[in-house]
């Protein structure tokens, strides 16, 4: 019987080792979410006005083994009737191991559209235009998440964007980002 070289598998089990962590990760955050929505029903709040938050992020197929970055976002959502939330939001992150080189600062501004499915709940787009330090130029990115109200203005996201320099050659990234905010 061949003996399998576990040597030359390290790097796919590092690999999925990361993974592993990633998906719990995302679940603790989903079964959290699950709860401040169940926990938040009485305290129905809806996405009017103005809002801000923090959030961490990572860029899972970056070449560094983690590519975590953090960083804070404001904006305004307009409830516009028939459950739609129409918004533009701002965006600061802050990236020390980036896939465009190190200390990294990405700006955005995005349009966001959604749509509230309850008081609670709110599944969103975005789109918009910014600027990296990285490379000194302009970016765009585009993305969607899930946003939930957890009772007393505070708010917990998931998300998923991509973000492209517009320069062309250059890396893009696609980020996972969880946030916690508060609406006002």
């Amino acid at each position: 019987m061949a003996r399998q070289n576990t040597k030359s598998l390290a790097p796919i089990l590092g690999y999925w080792k990361e993974q592993d962590m990633q998906f719990r990760f995302i679940m603790a955050v989903v079964a959290a979410g699950a709860l401040g929505f169940a926990a938040g029903a009485a305290s129905a709040q809806g996405f009017d006005g103005a809002y801000a938050g923090i959030f961490g992020r990572d860029n899972p197929a970056a070449p560094t083994p983690v590519d975590i970055a953090f960083g804070a976002y404001a904006g305004y959502n307009f409830e516009t009737g028939g459950g739609m939330v129409a918004g533009v939001e701002g965006e600061v992150e802050y990236d020390s191991a980036a896939v465009w080189g190190s200390n990294v600062v990405t700006a955005t501004v995005n349009g966001r559209a959604g749509y509230a499915a309850s008081d609670n709940v709110l599944v969103y787009g975005k789109a918009g235009v910014g600027a990296e330090t990285a490379t000194g130029g302009a970016v765009w990115d585009i993305g969607g998440g899930v946003e939930m109200n957890l009772g007393s203005n505070y708010r917990l996201r998931g998300e998923v964007a991509r973000v492209d320099p517009l320069a062309a050659g250059l890396a893009s990234r696609t980020d996972v980002k969880v946030g916690i905010g508060m609406g006002f």
